[in-house]
């Protein structure tokens, strides 16, 4: 059973309007697959956290050489 608790939801719901507002989907071009959807944005996020993370560990990485 799924628990939609509205404390726990909420700021989940206003995270993924966040991503949306910035990913500029809103913006795209009449017709583009992504246009106005929420489709994707959470992997998006995950996947542009990663590479930053990533890079900021190679970054300490070669400092410590």
């Amino acid at each position: 059973m799924f628990d939609c608790h509205p404390a726990t939801e909420q700021p989940k719901a206003e995270f993924l309007e966040y991503l949306y507002e910035q990913s500029g989907r809103d913006q795209l071009p009449k017709g583009h697959p992504l246009r106005k959807t929420y489709t994707g944005l959470w992997q998006e996020f995950m996947r542009n956290s990663a590479e930053e993370a990533r890079a900021a560990w190679w970054a300490v990485q070669e400092f410590d050489r």
